[in-house]
Parts: structure tokens; C-alpha cells; sequence
């Protein structure tokens, strides 16, 4: 069986606000994580991603040592996440600045 994990994760009947980036939608009433079992970004069954679990692990080293080594702040006013819907899904530009944490 194949499907298409793109159309599940734009279906309107399990998401809401599909054009808007909320990571509060992976929030329960109490403020803890939880994943819908329709959230599927690496696959399922045998054909699910081996790289799943080193995804994971690079992406939070990643992640803690720029938060530890820098600031990172939105540059002007207002930081609107939106996106282009193209080949991939790709942000629209935005500027930030990064600072060393020693400054």
C-alpha cells in the first residue's frame, strides 16, 4: 500500500490552520507534548525512515549548542513565519540576528 504523507499532513479533517506554522497544535490543554498518530513525517511500517532516530539526536545537538553558543533574535518588529509551497515547502525570507552569547 502506498500513500501520500504530503496529502496527510495537508488533510483539512485532522489539521487545522494548515497555511499557519503553530507548533502549538503538538500541545495537549495542559501544555505537554503530544504527537497525533497522523503526524508521519518519516513513513510507516518497513518502509519507515532508518535514519529516524539520528535525525532526532542531530537535530537537538544541533539545536542546544547554537542556543547555548548564541543569541539568535528576530531582526525588526515583527517575525512573520510564513511559507512558499513550491518543490518543498521553503520559508519566506526573513532576517534575524545572531550574537555571540559573550557580547
Amino acid at each position: 500500500m502506498l500513500f501520500s504523507v504530503w496529502s496527510i499532513h495537508h488533510d483539512k479533517k485532522l489539521w487545522k490552520n494548515l497555511s499557519k506554522f503553530d507548533p502549538c497544535r503538538f500541545l495537549d490543554s495542559s501544555g505537554r507534548l503530544t504527537i497525533p498518530e497522523h503526524f508521519i513525517p518519516f513513513g510507516l511500517g518497513e518502509r519507515r525512515c532508518l535514519g529516524e532516530s539520528l535525525v532526532d539526536m542531530e537535530v537537538y545537538l544541533f539545536f542546544t549548542h547554537i542556543m547555548h553558543q548564541l543569541n539568535v533574535r528576530a531582526e525588526g518588529t515583527i517575525l512573520i513565519l510564513e511559507s512558499d509551497y513550491r518543490l518543498a515547502i521553503q520559508p519566506k525570507p526573513f532576517k534575524i540576528r545572531i550574537s555571540s552569547r559573550e557580547d
